[in-house]
């Protein structure tokens, strides 16, 4: 479930118990070498360039589409520091 608050992008997953490259159903998350721990946020919250493309890509990832986030833990939820569409299989050079 993704919504927008101004510039806010809010991702509300169900952890899952497989990497992400072995394959998510949606509305899961994972990390490309671990499952989330039991103690690790269901929450991404991710700034984006405009609130325009925050409503534009919550509508895109509700419709299904699959992103990739680049996060952080901090302490509630992950913050969100890039993201992409499609699923990836490493980080970019760029980040």
């Amino acid at each position: 479930m993704a919504s927008s608050s101004g510039k806010n992008l809010i991702i509300d997953f169900t952890p899952s118990n497989k990497l992400a490259p072995d394959g998510l159903a949606p509305g899961q998350c994972s990390w490309l070498d671990r499952p989330l721990r039991s103690n690790e946020p269901t929450r991404i919250v991710s700034e984006q360039f405009s609130v325009a493309t925050a409503k534009q890509v919550a509508g895109e990832i509700n419709r299904g589409a699959d992103w990739t986030f680049w996060v952080f833990n901090v302490g509630r939820f992950f913050k969100g520091t890039s993201s992409s569409r499609g699923q990836q299989r490493r980080k970019p050079s760029n980040l």
